[in-house]
């Protein structure tokens, strides 16, 4: 709370240079990104008389995600929708410039960052960067923030930050550290459960169920490992929905799955060991392909195909499966079908 304190001071400095901000979440935002970007939206409103923004760019697809929107009752802004040009800042919560994983590359606006993964080579030239990577959560960040400026915690606040820190930890059980701990117990008297409960249990629809088939049907095992290689999916979160998925399948402490959404390749890992390191694993598996990122137990990344053949892609998404069996000295392992088939 102390160094909140202390750097809160220096954000009101770089918010008093600027005019109107924006805050962006990274593509296809998920409740971390969500609710930190809206806390941000309050610390800035309650620290200036500036106008303040909040935005996405990609999908918000998984029911979940759409049903903590709605009950935010928040209003969000696709990007593609907005006249960047006519902001003085750019803040970024869950994301920082150059990753990937959002449209700031280089962009000289980005003057406010505030992340819980590792800290990029672009963050440190922004002016004010926050960037905790002990943190299991971007939304456990702005909370210290917002209790460092004084504001009040409303049950539907407490509510949103709730469900953001479950699910980004999985119930605390995923890369949460003691401050993650603290803050989910002190918000579990005063969030509304029975509107948590409405989240978690979103309906979902029939593409849900189509994702989910198809990932059973081309699902692989080698070893503690299963492989997820799907063609298309219906919303990009589908990549990373279907890893946490088969994470619960007793013979494996590892889970990959991959899919192309638009002219993407989208991957998604995950692991039940947080000493995995998969953010640097999932690195280098896309290296020289694309870009990707993440923690010891959950990582994620992004590949463009646009324009490239069918052929080429195949070769890719191949070329990646192998680089992560090597990563994982499961080259040797023989891959054997989730499933099996009566025929069979």
């Amino acid at each position: 709370m102390r160094l909140a304190r202390s750097r809160l001071r220096r954000l009101g400095k770089v918010l008093e240079d600027g005019g109107e901000t924006l805050v962006a979440s990274h593509n296809n935002p998920d409740p971390d990104s969500i609710v930190s970007a809206l806390l941000l939206k309050s610390l800035i409103t309650t620290m200036t008389d500036l106008p303040v923004t909040v935005t996405y760019s990609g999908v918000v697809g998984r029911a979940e995600n759409e049903a903590l929107l709605k009950y935010s009752e928040a209003r969000f802004y696709h990007l593609r929708d907005i006249d960047i040009g006519r902001f003085d800042t750019i803040a970024l919560v869950d994301t920082q410039p150059g990753t990937g994983n959002n449209p700031f590359g280089t962009s000289s606006n980005v003057r406010i960052v505030f992340d819980h993964h590792r800290l990029a080579p672009q963050t440190k030239a922004v002016p004010f960067h926050d960037v905790r990577e002990y943190l299991g959560t971007t939304t456990t960040l702005l909370y210290l923030y917002c209790r460092a400026a004084g504001l009040p915690l409303t049950r539907r606040y407490a509510t949103l930050m709730h469900y953001a820190l479950r699910s980004e930890t999985s119930d605390m059980g995923r890369e949460a550290s003691e401050v993650d701990r603290r803050i989910f117990k002190d918000l579990f008297g005063l969030a509304d459960l029975r509107a948590v409960s409405r989240i978690v249990n979103a309906k979902v629809g029939q593409s849900y169920f189509s994702a989910v088939h198809e990932a059973i049907e081309h699902s692989r095992v080698y070893g503690n490992l299963i492989v997820t290689q799907m063609a298309t999916v219906p919303y990009p979160d589908a990549v990373a929905q279907i890893a946490e998925y088969f994470l619960k399948y007793r013979d494996v402490t590892c889970s990959f799955s991959m899919g192309i959404y638009g002219d993407e390749i989208l991957l998604s890992l995950r692991s039940d060991d947080p000493g995995a390191r998969l953010g640097l694993v999932a690195g280098r598996i896309v290296e020289g392909f694309g870009t990707a990122g993440g923690h010891g137990a959950i990582a994620g990344g992004q590949i463009s195909v646009a324009g490239k053949h069918p052929s080429r892609i195949d070769a890719i998404e191949k070329t990646v499966i192998d680089r992560l069996l090597k990563e994982l000295d499961l080259e040797d392992k023989r891959p054997r079908r989730l499933l099996r088939h009566p025929s069979e």
